[in-house]
């Protein structure tokens, strides 16, 4: 009788813990995807469609796949003392195993980088999705 009140708390917590450990993965495999799409970001980006499908894969391979519907997008920037800068936005909607248990409706991570080398013809200000 007693395992019967106490074991609805615990398989939440239960629950809640691995829910998290899903969550807390998906995250540190986005940060990583962002910080390598801003270092290839940083090198020029030639065409904005292999540059996001690149940085997406990475996104995969880190633990962030299609399922998870990740976006990412670059932008350029000159900083105030005149150094160009990329920002590397990669956003999802991470999964939910267990409905009781609250996990955020999006995550988003972002990475900079600074630019090294601006490619002859341009790069656009911004690769959005």
């Amino acid at each position: 009788m007693e395992f019967a009140l106490v074991a609805l708390p615990l398989f939440l917590i239960l629950f809640g813990i691995i829910q998290y450990g899903f969550l807390f993965y998906e995250v540190q495999g986005a940060a990583s995807a962002a910080k390598d799409g801003a270092r290839a970001a940083s090198l020029g980006i030639e065409d904005c469609g292999t540059w996001q499908d690149w940085t997406l894969a990475r996104a995969e391979g880190n633990g962030v796949g299609a399922t998870l519907s990740p976006t990412v997008g670059a932008t350029f920037e000159t900083r105030d003392n005149g150094d160009p800068t990329v920002t590397v936005t990669l956003s999802f909607a991470p999964r939910q195993i267990v409905p009781l248990v609250p996990v955020p409706d999006t995550v988003e991570r972002t990475a900079q980088a600074d630019v090294e080398n601006f490619l002859v013809g341009g790069v656009a200000d911004e690769c959005l999705p």
